[in-house]
C-alpha cells in the first residue's frame, strides 16, 4: 500500500499582512518538502495564497470601521469562536487594528498599543494624569483631559474632552503609531476665542488625509483638520455633535438634541443642505449613495445623498445613549429591534426597506450594533448575567456563540481585521478583557479515492474545514518533467452557498487528470492549508 503523507502548513499572519504569503517549511528535507521549495508547485501555490490573502488583508482603523461608518469589512472571518489571545485590558473603546498592532483606549485617559500576537504593551500614554505607575513603556502627559475618540491614519489621532472644570478646551492629538510620541497637538477653538470648553463628542473620521470630528454643546461644531493639525474649516450646527459619516465628497453630521442632518463639502466646508426631521436622529451610515439611520421613535430612515427622504419605516429600532445607531450596512442593512414584544430580533433589510430575514434572540436578551463581513454577522448582546457574541451566517442562521459571564452587563465592543475577531468584554464597570478569535487550524482531508481508466485517474477528495470553510481544493500533477495543476470541482451542485460556506461541512471534490504522480492541497478561506501526497 502506498504510504500517505500529510503535511500541514499554516500561513503566518504577519506575512499575509505584508501581502506576501510564505510557506513555513521544516528544516528536515523530506521529498515532498523539497518539491514545494524547488519547483513550480511552490510558485503556483504562493500566487494562489497571495490571492486568498487579499480576502482578509483588511485593517480596522476607525471605531465604526470606515469613513461611511458602516461597521462592515470585506474580510473573510472564522465561523466559530476559537480563542487565540486573552488578556486584561484598560480599553473601553472599540479596538483599532493595523498591521501587527492593536490600539486601545479608555475614557479615563489611557491610549496604548499592544502586539497582536503576544499581547505585550508596545507603548502607552496617560493623557489625563501627570504620572504613571504602569511601567517603563508608559509615559504621562498630564493634560487633565479624558479620551473621547480615536482613529488611525498616517498617525493615531486622539480627541479629548475639555478640562474637568470646563475652563480649557479639548485637543486633537496626533501620536506616532510606532512609539506613542506626540507629533502635534491642536486645541478646539470656538468662533470668537482661542480657547473654549469644547470637547470632542463624536466619532472621529480620517478622510483623504483630513481628520474630522464634532464637538459638544452649546456651540456644536464640526471641525476639519489637515494631516499636520492645521484647521481647514469648521461650522457650528449646535447641540452635541454625536455622529459623522462620509461618502462621495460629503460629510454628514447629526447632533443631540437637534433633529437635523447637515451635509458639508469635505474640501471647502461649504454647507450643501440641511434635512429637518420631526424626531432626534442617530449617527448616519453612508452606503450605496444613501444615508441610513434611525430616529428616536424607532423608525428606519433612508435618505438620498441630496437630502431627500426615500423611506421612513417603523421597526422599533434604537441605539445607545450617545445616539449611535444599532445599524450595520453591507449588501443589506442589519439592525436589531429594541422596542416591542420579546424575544427581540435582528432584521436583515434590503435598501428598499423590505425585510428579507430575521434572527430571534433569547427571551431576556438585548442586542447592540452588529459587525458584518462577507457572509458573517457578529451580533453583540447582553442577557441577565452575561454578554454574548452570536456568529450568524447572513444574519439569519446561528453557527456559533460565545458567552461571557459577568457581574455587570455591558455591551461587548468588537471589530474584525485580517480575518480575526477582536472583542472587549466587561467583568464589571472597571475590569475588562480583550479576546481575539482566530482560525489557526488546517483543513481536514478525510478520504481520497482513485478510479483509474484509459490512462487517466478520477480523484475524489472528501474534505472539510469547520472553522472557516474551504476556499479551494487543488491537484498538482506531473506533466512531462514539470508540474501543472487543476482546481477540483464540487461534486454537489448548489443554488445558493450552504450555511457556513463551501466545505464548512464535509464536501466531496472531484477531478480527472492523467495517470501520473500527483498531490492535493486543500486551502481554507483564511489561508491555512493541508497537503496530501500518495
Amino acid at each position: 500500500m502506498a504510504k500517505k503523507l500529510i503535511v500541514t502548513v499554516i500561513i503566518l499572519s504577519i506575512l499575509i499582512i505584508s501581502g506576501c504569503a510564505k510557506t513555513e517549511i521544516s528544516q528536515k528535507k523530506e521529498p515532498l518538502l523539497e518539491i514545494l521549495e524547488e519547483n513550480k508547485i511552490n510558485t503556483y501555490l504562493q500566487k494562489i495564497l497571495k490571492d486568498i490573502s487579499t480576502t482578509i488583508n483588511y485593517s480596522w482603523k476607525l471605531t465604526k470601521s470606515d469613513e461611511g461608518a458602516t461597521l462592515s469589512t470585506p474580510s473573510e472571518l472564522p465561523r466559530i469562536a476559537v480563542k487565540s489571545l486573552e488578556l486584561k485590558t484598560f480599553g473601553s473603546f472599540t479596538p483599532l487594528v493595523e498591521g501587527e498592532k492593536i490600539f486601545l483606549a479608555d475614557s479615563g485617559g489611557k491610549v496604548y498599543a499592544i502586539n497582536d500576537y503576544t499581547g505585550e504593551v508596545i507603548w502607552g500614554v496617560e493623557v489625563y494624569d501627570d504620572r504613571t505607575n504602569l511601567g517603563p513603556k508608559w509615559k504621562a502627559l498630564g493634560l487633565f483631559r479624558f479620551v473621547t475618540a480615536y482613529g488611525l491614519g498616517n498617525h493615531l489621532y486622539v480627541g479629548t474632552s475639555s478640562t474637568p472644570s470646563g475652563e480649557k478646551s479639548g485637543f486633537l492629538i496626533a501620536f506616532d503609531k510606532n512609539t506613542g510620541k506626540i507629533i502635534w497637538k491642536t486645541p478646539l477653538e470656538a468662533e470668537d476665542k482661542t480657547t473654549s470648553d469644547l470637547s470632542v463628542s463624536s466619532n472621529l473620521l480620517v478622510v483623504n488625509e483630513k481628520i474630522l470630528l464634532g464637538s459638544s454643546s452649546p456651540d456644536g461644531y464640526v471641525f476639519c483638520f489637515n494631516n499636520n493639525g492645521k484647521l481647514l474649516w469648521k461650522d457650528k450646527i449646535g447641540g452635541i455633535v454625536r455622529g459623522l459619516a462620509y461618502g462621495d465628497g460629503i460629510v454628514y453630521a447629526v447632533s443631540e438634541p437637534k433633529t437635523e442632518i447637515h451635509a458639508f463639502d469635505v474640501e471647502t466646508g461649504k454647507k450643501i443642505w440641511v434635512y429637518k426631521h420631526e424626531n432626534m436622529l442617530s449617527t448616519p451610515i453612508f452606503k450605496n449613495g444613501k444615508l441610513i439611520l434611525i430616529d428616536s421613535s424607532g423608525n428606519l430612515l433612508i435618505l438620498s445623498s441630496e437630502g431627500k427622504l426615500l423611506l421612513k419605516k417603523f421597526l422599533g429600532l434604537g441605539g445607545d445613549v450617545n445616539s449611535n445607531s444599532y445599524l450595520a450596512c453591507g449588501d443589506y442593512i442589519y439592525t436589531p429591534r429594541t422596542l416591542g414584544e420579546r424575544p427581540l430580533n435582528l432584521y436583515v433589510i434590503d435598501f428598499n426597506g423590505n425585510i428579507i430575514g430575521e434572527f430571534k434572540l433569547e427571551e431576556n436578551e438585548n442586542a447592540g450594533a452588529p459587525v458584518i463581513s462577507r457572509k458573517m454577522v457578529l451580533l453583540p448582546v447582553v442577557g441577565k448575567d452575561y454578554s454574548k457574541i452570536y456568529f450568524l451566517w447572513n444574519g439569519i442562521h446561528k453557527i456559533d456563540e460565545y458567552k461571557f459571564k459577568c457581574e455587570e452587563t455591558y455591551m461587548p465592543k468588537l471589530c474584525v481585521a485580517y480575518g480575526k475577531i477582536y472583542t472587549i468584554f466587561n467583568y464589571d464597570r472597571a475590569n475588562r478583557i480583550l479576546i481575539k478569535f482566530e482560525d489557526k487550524e488546517k483543513p481536514e482531508i478525510l478520504k481520497v479515492e482513485e478510479i483509474k481508466q484509459n490512462g487517466n485517474i478520477e480523484i475524489k477528495v472528501l474534505a472539510k474545514d469547520n472553522q472557516s470553510g474551504i476556499n479551494r481544493v487543488l491537484v498538482f500533477y506531473k506533466k512531462d518533467s514539470d508540474w501543472d495543476y487543476k482546481e477540483m470541482e464540487l461534486a454537489r451542485k448548489y443554488f445558493i452557498e450552504p450555511i457556513g460556506g463551501y466545505g464548512f461541512n464535509e464536501e466531496e471534490y472531484n477531478v480527472k487528470i492523467p495517470d501520473v504522480e500527483y498531490l492535493i492541497i486543500v486551502i481554507d478561506n483564511i489561508g491555512n492549508f493541508t497537503i496530501y501526497q500518495k
